[in-house]
């Protein structure tokens, strides 16, 4: 965390808004390669000189914004999965946290607009790195319940199964921010469950420990 960040997210709630609401519209009208700094201080009444004791320039705001917007989902999810290990249902629980994800980024048009704006350009992905490292702590825990529950494949290296399903989790996340607009509700629901049955079935063990084809 930079000094400027921290400064920020020390701010009392009403004036941390008075930067992050427009640039929060910024993002979603315009993505993260045509949103501009400028407009965006315009917009909040702030000089630059006033914007940069609280972040380093627009990569910095994007990523506060993100936080902002993602970090409840990201915690909820989180929650959700540390009550795996108790469950006799590991992949009936997976599902539930997945679905209940999905939905929320289909029924939120402004988490829709900003989780499709992460895909659009490289500098937008790598500015949230500290936001995907929260999302991969959470990944590589249900992965490791997963395994001690005999539910999720052992027999490859550790590493190369979780590369393998953060890699295949983020294709369909990708897909799903670019199509999910063009789909209607039973589609959405339907791509939802068989892509889910896709990656259990890529990784899950059956009784007899070997793994579903």
């Amino acid at each position: 965390m930079t000094k400027q960040s921290d400064r920020l997210w020390k701010l009392e709630e009403e004036k941390r808004a008075q930067l992050l609401d427009p640039a929060k519209a910024e993002f979603i009208e315009h993505g993260y390669e045509g949103a501009s700094l400028n407009r965006i201080l315009s917009n909040a009444k702030m000089s630059k000189g006033q914007a940069y004791y609280y972040i380093t320039g627009k990569s910095d705001l994007y990523l506060a914004v993100c936080t902002q917007s993602f970090s409840d989902i990201l915690d909820d999810v989180r929650s959700k999965s540390e009550l795996l290990a108790a469950s006799d249902e590991f992949w009936i629980g997976v599902e539930a946290i997945a679905g209940k994800l999905a939905q929320q980024l289909a029924t939120d048009k402004d988490l829709s607009a900003l989780a499709l704006s992460v895909y659009e350009s490289t500098s937008a992905v790598e500015s949230l790195s500290p936001l995907t490292a929260r999302l991969d702590e959470i990944i590589d825990h249900i992965i490791r319940v997963g395994q001690n529950a005999g539910q999720i494949r052992t027999d490859l290296p550790d590493n190369l199964v979780r590369e393998m399903l953060k890699a295949l989790a983020r294709s369909i996340d990708r897909w799903f921010a670019f199509n999910a607009k063009s789909l209607s509700p039973q589609e959405f629901a339907d791509a939802s469950r068989i892509t889910f049955e896709m990656i259990r079935n890529f990784v899950k063990i059956t009784e007899n420990g070997v793994r579903n084809a």
